[in-house]
């Protein structure tokens, strides 16, 4: 695939409407990984998951950024980070589409999202990867993020 011209979009939570779409793509991968939790995958909304990112925004800080392709005109990727009371800074949720990956829009995402929490002096930067999902560990320890734990959750 030829490199498509990349454009970018930072803003807050006035922006989560627009991500749906994508957000729905990344739901369905990490639903298609899970070994034991497909059922809430499949369970959970956008809508849902925009009220968990709209708590995030009420108690600190959001940040999202959107990429899209300039010449198709279609968003094809978006980060969202959050800073909290406590100047924990998290990568909540990155996603970049299948025939995007391999670009540095990832690279792009994480590069922007860590310089703001820089920016902002946070003490504290995490990132949550789904179970199935160990593949992307290789991604964010090229940013310093390492396993420090693993947390176990009861099926229902």
């Amino acid at each position: 695939m030829t490199q498509s011209q990349i454009g970018y979009m930072v803003g807050n939570e006035k922006l989560l409407g627009i991500i749906g779409p994508l957000w729905e793509e990344l739901n369905v991968y990490h639903k298609n990984l899970s070994t034991y939790f497909k059922q809430e995958y499949e369970v959970l909304s956008f809508a849902q998951r925009q009220i968990m990112f709209l708590e995030k925004a009420a108690e600190g800080l959001l940040r999202i950024e959107i990429a899209d392709n300039l010449d198709q005109k279609m968003l094809i990727g978006y980060s969202i980070s959050s800073i909290g009371k406590r100047s924990q800074g998290e990568i909540e949720s990155i996603f970049v589409k299948a025939d995007y990956r391999g670009q540095g829009i990832g690279d792009h995402f994480m590069k922007t999202a860590l310089g703001w929490m820089d920016d902002l002096e946070t003490r504290v930067k995490n990132v949550h990867v789904a179970s199935g999902n160990e593949i992307a560990f290789s991604f964010y320890a090229r940013y310093g993020f390492l396993p420090r734990q693993t947390i176990l959750k009861q099926r229902n």
